[in-house]
């Protein structure tokens, strides 16, 4: 799997970051404070939710609307444990480009998982 990812990541090497979404995308998720305008519901047991088929269901479709090297940043670091530099020598990208690819995938799926978890109902 990881060759894999690494492979795709060295034949996109200058991959344009023109399909990666813009901060501005975001700016109506926050009030003028800063604030989330509206906060997550609240789940019950999340260890348990962490582990349920629904939740990957959700969070396939989720990470299918990132785009690719967005995605692959993110599953590298939170799925498999990679570590930050272990990541940026696999994929040739810097340290920054790779802390922007993991907020704005944060971002998206904190999005995406507020709609389909309403969507799927209680989980």
């Amino acid at each position: 799997m990881i060759d894999g990812m690494r492979r795709k990541g060295r034949e996109k090497l200058f991959e344009s970051l023109e399909d990666e979404a813009d901060d501005g995308d975001f700016d109506g998720l926050f009030s003028r404070d800063g604030h989330w305008r509206e906060p997550l519901k609240a789940w019950s047991g999340p260890e348990s939710q962490l582990i349920s088929q629904q939740f990957w269901q959700v969070f396939e479709q989720c990470s299918k609307v990132m785009p690719k090297r967005t995605a692959m940043v993110f599953v590298m670091r939170e799925v498999m444990g990679m570590e930050i530099a272990d990541i940026c020598n696999n994929l040739e990208i810097t340290a920054t480009n790779c802390s922007v690819l993991l907020y704005r995938a944060r971002m998206s799926l904190r999005e995406c998982f507020s709609i389909r978890w309403s969507r799927e109902g209680e989980l």
